[in-house]
């Protein structure tokens, strides 16, 4: 009963996202910046069933593009239960492929974006599609929604426009182990 309801779920979400629009539907209701650090994320088992709490995966919400650190970079963090990232993918709001990397594996800050389109540090609103793969075999699609915010950004500007950063997950602040550490600090310019 569960696979069925899990199929139907994912049909809606399909059929909801191929509406023929210039931008993706979904990421057209997410409001750059006051939602950057509210929305949740999608997980879809693909393969085979598996036990859903030994995958973990730390997917942050915002990413600082004009630091040229790389443990700033947006990259799959997860659980030593992950064998390989299949797929890594971050799409823009006009529905463009602005980073895509394959087979690597998790928890290496080189093979992530570093925030930046065509060497220019993005700022805005991004959809993340993530693929692994399990240790077991089992294949999982994670879906996020992120932002891109600026170092050189006023604070007040982004807290202005409705961002509130209690809620915001950086990438420095993976556990190491796929979950989030409150107690890591957000990086220095926020």
């Amino acid at each position: 009963m569960n696979k069925l309801l899990l199929l139907f779920a994912s049909l809606i979400f399909i059929f909801s996202c191929t509406v023929n629009t210039d931008e993706n539907p979904i990421l057209a209701q997410f409001s750059f910046p006051q939602d950057c650090c509210r929305f949740g994320t999608g997980i879809f088992i693909l393969q085979d069933s598996l036990d859903a709490s030994r995958i973990e995966a730390y997917l942050a919400s915002v990413i600082i593009s004009d630091n040229e650190d790389f443990e700033h970079s947006y990259y799959p963090q997860t659980n030593k239960r992950v064998r390989l990232v299949e797929n890594f993918e971050i799409i823009d709001e006009e529905n463009n492929l602005v980073f895509r990397n394959t087979n690597f594996l998790p928890n290496d800050p080189f093979q992530g974006w570093n925030g930046k389109i065509n060497g220019i540090n993005a700022e805005g609103k991004f959809l993340v599609n993530i693929q692994v793969r399990s240790l077991e075999g089992s294949v999982i699609r994670y879906e996020k929604f992120i932002c891109a915010l600026l170092c050189s950004q006023s604070f007040d500007l982004y807290l202005d426009q409705g961002m509130d950063f209690r809620e915001c997950m950086w990438p420095i602040q993976h556990d190491g182990n796929g979950g989030f550490d409150i107690s890591a600090p957000p990086p220095f310019c926020f």
